[in-house]
């Protein structure tokens, strides 16, 4: 059996797929031309044939307010994934990492950055270099002006502009590791509501020694 190309390509990408085509006319010769493709966008990939169906999807909880916000925050990450350049993965991925933090009011950076590292350190030492690290990808009041952000928002420049290729690199993996784990904690409760994500921060932060808020 012969799967369509419909089938997804770019991650979270299942809309049907178009086609464009032109007729040209040479003076020249007197002959006409079809010229007709796939319309894609930056993307230079088609679909890869997968069959849906076989995928395991069983264990995705169903059902929660945690599950709504989870699959919100996936599809910004697929948004983040296939975005056009390195500057547009970067804010993309900053948004959803504020969107994870609190999806329903918006939230200095400053309390933000307090409930990503609570997901993802594994100790004290580690939240601390997480701190150092937003304050690298923001600015705060200790490093005012010279976030990365804070350049691109505020200074109209790129992140092609103000790192090489290895260090965008670094960049980007940092922030899909931020992502990932707190996303991983919203599947693993999907099936309950805000409150047991606000507890389970209280509970990591407690666990960091971090002192409440």
């Amino acid at each position: 059996m012969v799967l369509p190309d419909t089938l997804p390509g770019p991650a979270g990408y299942l809309e049907q797929q178009g086609f464009s085509a032109g007729l040209f006319y040479s003076l020249t010769n007197h002959e006409s031309y079809i010229i007709a493709g796939q319309i894609i966008s930056h993307v230079v990939v088609v679909g890869l044939g997968l069959d849906m169906e076989s995928l395991q999807l069983d264990d995705y909880p169903k059902g929660g307010q945690v599950e709504n916000l989870a699959r919100h925050g996936l599809r910004l990450y697929s948004a983040a994934l296939t975005a056009s350049d390195d500057t547009a993965k970067f804010m993309q991925l900053m948004t959803l990492l504020e969107f994870l933090s609190n999806p329903d009011n918006y939230e200095k950076m400053e309390k933000t950055k307090k409930c990503i590292a609570c997901h993802v350190a594994h100790d004290p030492s580690e939240y601390d270099q997480i701190m150092n690290d937003f304050r690298f990808l923001t600015s705060d009041q200790n490093t005012p002006n010279r976030g990365l952000r804070h350049n691109i928002v505020h200074l109209g420049k790129r992140l092609e502009d103000l790192l090489s290729a290895d260090e965008r690199e670094a960049v980007l993996k940092r922030l899909d590791r931020y992502v990932g784990i707190t996303l991983e904690d919203f599947i693993e409760r999907g099936d309950a509501d805000w409150e047991t994500i606000d507890k389970y921060r209280k509970t990591r932060r407690s666990a960091l020694g971090i002192q409440p808020e």
